[in-house]
């Protein structure tokens, strides 16, 4: 299933975006960084692993289990990924200003899906902001923009 999938989401992006390894398809370099905020504080929430899921899904017409096997090939690379400097690379290269901005407020939004925002997730989004090459203002904004959409707890 996971061949699958794999074949799946190369076969969508443009020959640009191709890498010779799949596991560093654009999605699924997307999908690392998004299960990295949701394991950062040590508990990987089943919220926020359904939200990654959701999200997945939904950016990429995935099918429900189509996404949740992307999580878990994600956890799997994040767990074994000495350094995350190789998928921002990547990200960097294939994603417009915009759309490095888009993919903070979806890690903002990973966050915040078990209804808080960690120390440690807070830093680890700004160090990929940077690394993004984002302001910080576009942290700032991506956050309130983020947290103005959550519901009143």
């Amino acid at each position: 299933m996971l061949a699958a999938l794999r074949r799946l989401l190369a076969d969508s992006l443009p020959a640009r975006d191709a890498p010779a390894d799949e596991a560093t398809s654009l999605p699924m370099t997307m999908a690392v960084l998004l299960v990295e905020i949701a394991c950062i504080d040590h508990d990987f929430d089943p919220a926020e692993a359904d939200h990654i899921a959701a999200m997945l899904a939904q950016r990429f017409d995935l099918e429900p289990r189509q996404a949740a096997a992307m999580v878990a090939e994600a956890r799997r690379l994040r767990d074994q990924s000495i350094s995350f400097h190789p998928f921002v690379k990547r990200l960097n290269e294939a994603l417009s200003r915009s759309e490095r901005f888009e993919l903070l407020k979806l890690l903002w939004s990973v966050a915040w899906a078990d209804g808080r925002i960690d120390r440690y997730e807070e830093h680890q989004i700004r160090k990929l902001a940077e690394w993004l090459h984002l302001p910080h203002v576009d942290f700032v904004r991506a956050r309130h923009e983020v947290a103005q959409a959550q519901p009143a707890q």
